[in-house]
């Protein structure tokens, strides 16, 4: 980050008061700090007063079970909405009278509490309060469904002029930090000739580690396979910083191993990763022919492929490792030290599975729910339980326990919306926490999405930002039976819009002559409320446009019905709800789906 000259005016000072908590690992914590979670080897320390200072708040947290009695121990849970869900910050626990307190910023959030299969969500509102006291009544029941309106604060600065002479140091630095990169950029290719242009790019992002890139090269020659190039490209760039010339080529020989140009990016991502989930890189082995391998031939079985494959791999793991968090080794280990471990921690184990399970074959990815890894099987990813070895989406006789879940997002005034990926989640709820299913949903238009999950208990989770200071957020309860076929509905208050390119699609309605006529068209039939309103605003601001429907109507003269239109709106009657402006800005067109308080250009 860039220094200040100041202090308190750094880059995210103005941001401090939208924080909820800003944490710390320390071994060697002071009498004054704030210890969260007291660890054998670290503290996890609560910094957030040192940064917020006097807008700080201490929340006291009384913890009663649904008979009223106090709860000692229960799991207290900070989370935050994050890339679709209510993730955790940080893990607490209730003293013996059923007690937790810790400071926070001024920042909405949420505390999940959680003791005995009783549980509670409770909602903390941005305030200007000192202290916020909080009883809450953990019981059996599911979370509501509810919408919630967080709001986050921004902390008003008076930027400092630094003086000249500190001005001149920063540039200074900034002159050797780009003289640095370009004399990293400049060994990447000279003098060596990679031979093709995707290794040089290849290079050029290994930045200092170029080197070991270019002895991986040198012995590969003219051999190099394209597609692995782009797959290093693709993949984590820590592996183009961080590996050895003999982890380069064992990357390499496990893709030509299951002919990685074959199978779909999605699965090469998920397969040929020699690493899992933030460990370091696994130590390469040289085989008899003294070729380097991410894994020894010993942990390669005959005969395994599909689901059965899959319960197979995990068998014969089972066998040789244990589960035992107190006898294993501490930490996110490397494979080539786990697999001679006898002993390993639940999280180690999982990592440990993920990448015997690509070893053999199989795509699969780490999860953070509590005995479950993802595999990609049968063209779909599903969940394997890797302690009692049974498929998620699977009876005991083998037959599919998934569910449907159909889903219509509108904005207030009706008008169907199409979401991002990282505003929408499928949660599974395990003792206080929400893990997010690796499942996805398919969009099919009209603000409709569909997916498939394991029947089990979830929460959906979705949320978009409103503006840079608020955030809503809404949670649903979904308990399904296997083929199920469910739907729900959402209406998105105050959902942002914005103007952005036309979308191929919708310029394709309509021919050459007329987009090079118009430079302004409306889309949206002639008795649709927002559609009268946007149309009245134009003949207002006395604008000249095209007005498209669905259906005739004779008394308005720059009003045409689109036979492509009508075939849309034929195919999914949720588009006879939408409307859309196109604008032609520097000869490109633009659209705004819904009604816009400002046309630019």
């Amino acid at each position: 980050m860039d220094a200040a000259w100041f202090p308190n005016q750094t880059w995210f000072s103005g941001m401090i008061d939208k924080t909820v908590l800003i944490l710390a690992d320390g071994s060697l914590a002071s009498e004054n700090d704030e210890i969260l979670v007291k660890g054998r080897y670290e503290n996890t320390i609560n910094s957030t007063r040192n940064y917020s200072k006097d807008r700080t708040r201490t929340i006291k947290l009384y913890v009663t079970d649904s008979t009223g009695k106090p709860v000692a121990d229960a799991s207290v849970i900070p989370m935050v909405f994050n890339w679709g869900s209510l993730r955790a910050l940080s893990y607490l626990n209730t003293n013996d009278k059923g007690f937790a307190q810790f400071s926070v910023g001024r920042g909405a959030f949420f505390i999940s509490i959680y003791a005995n299969g009783e549980r509670a969500l409770e909602f903390v509102k941005s305030s200007d309060e000192e202290l916020i006291e909080i009883h809450s009544g953990i019981n059996v029941n599911k979370l509501d469904d509810a919408w919630y309106v967080m709001h986050y604060p921004g902390n008003p600065m008076q930027w400092g002029n630094p003086p000249d002479s500190y001005k001149a140091a920063v540039q200074q630095e900034k002159d050797r930090m780009k003289h640095m990169n370009d004399a990293i950029d400049a060994a990447a290719s000279a003098p060596r000739s990679y031979g093709d242009s995707l290794s040089y790019e290849v290079a050029k992002a290994c930045r200092g580690n170029h080197p070991a890139f270019w002895e991986f090269a040198k012995k590969t020659g003219a051999n190099r396979h394209p597609q692995f190039m782009e797959l290093l490209l693709n993949m984590d760039p820590k592996l183009l910083w961080q590996a050895s010339a003999q982890q380069f080529e064992a990357v390499y020989n496990n893709w030509q191993r299951f002919e990685g140009e074959q199978l779909a990016d999605e699965e090469q991502l998920s397969l040929f990763s020699p690493s899992v989930f933030y460990e370091e890189l696994p130590k390469p082995i040289r085989d008899k022919k003294g070729s380097y391998q991410l894994y020894p031939a010993k942990l390669f079985f005959k005969n395994v492929t599909g689901r059965d494959g899959v319960i197979n791999v995990l068998a014969n793991i089972k066998k040789k490792y244990r589960i035992d968090a107190r006898r294993a080794l501490a930490g996110l280990i490397p494979f080539h030290v786990a697999m001679n471990c006898k002993y390993l921690s639940p999280v180690q184990y999982r990592i440990f599975c993920v990448s015997v399970l690509r070893a053999n074959g199989f795509a699969a990815e780490f999860s953070r729910i509590p005995n479950l890894i993802a595999v990609h099987v049968d063209d779909d990813w599903q969940y394997v339980n890797v302690a009692s070895l049974v498929w998620e989406d699977r009876s005991s006789k083998e037959e599919a326990r998934t569910y449907r879940l159909g889903l219509q997002f509108s904005d207030e005034d009706g008008v169907p919306i199409k979401i991002g990926e990282e505003q929408l989640n499928i949660c599974r709820y395990v003792d206080g926490t929400f893990y997010p299913l690796i499942n996805r949903f398919d969009y099919l238009g009209a603000g409709k999405y569909r997916g498939v999950f394991p029947a089990d208990e979830a929460y959906l989770h979705f949320g978009y930002r409103v503006s840079e200071s608020e955030t809503r957020f809404y949670t649903a309860h979904i308990s399904p039976k296997a083929n199920d076929s469910l739907f729900i509905a959402i209406s998105a208050p105050a959902y942002p819009r914005t103007w952005k390119a036309a979308e191929e699609e919708i310029l394709a309605m309509f021919d050459e002559a007329t987009l090079e006529e118009y430079k302004l068209i409306l889309i949206g039939n002639h008795d649709a409320e927002n559609s009268i309103r946007i149309a009245d605003r134009l003949n207002a601001e006395g604008r000249s446009f095209l007005w498209i429907g669905y259906r005739e109507h004779a008394a308005i003269t720059n009003y045409r019905v689109n036979s492509a239109w009508q075939e849309m709106v034929k195919k999914d009657s949720g588009n006879s709800m939408r409307n859309i402006t196109l604008i032609k800005v520097d000869g490109q067109w633009q659209m705004f789906e819904g009604r816009w308080d400002k046309l630019p250009g």
